[in-house]
């Protein structure tokens, strides 16, 4: 089962022998469920309610690569990577006490700058 994304612990397969409704899988923790190219659940359980919204994110963002792929696979040519799913974050400077909303991995939340610490790095965030 070929991967065709992967972002913030989540990984997209598509099977070469499916039927019906057009799709993909999503895993999660080792949890599987199958979604539509709109981003809806299918069939199976991904308990975090985090990764089943990015999980739709990345489906609306991608949903004419989705369906490219899935032409491919009926087919029967390889498919094709697709970008993983990008939230960004707080990049700039900012004042001292400040806060930025960040969302990171399968969390979001608000960091406080510190008092000496005016610029916002990922690498600097808890998770």
């Amino acid at each position: 089962m070929p991967v065709i994304s992967v972002f913030f612990g989540i990984v997209i397969r598509m099977f070469y022998r499916e039927h019906g409704v057009a799709h993909f899988h999503a895993e999660h923790q080792g949890q599987q469920a199958t979604f539509t190219f709109d981003g809806r659940l299918l069939a199976g359980s991904i308990g975090s309610r985090t990764a089943r919204r990015l999980i739709a994110e990345w489906a609306a963002a991608h949903g004419s690569e989705l369906e490219a792929n899935w032409e491919r696979m009926t087919s029967g040519r390889a498919l094709e990577r697709i970008e993983p799913l990008d939230l960004g974050g707080c990049d700039g400077v900012l004042a001292e006490r400040d806060t930025c909303r960040v969302s990171r991995g399968l969390g979001s939340g608000i960091m406080t700058h510190r008092e000496t610490t005016l610029r916002c790095r990922i690498s600097e965030w808890p998770w």
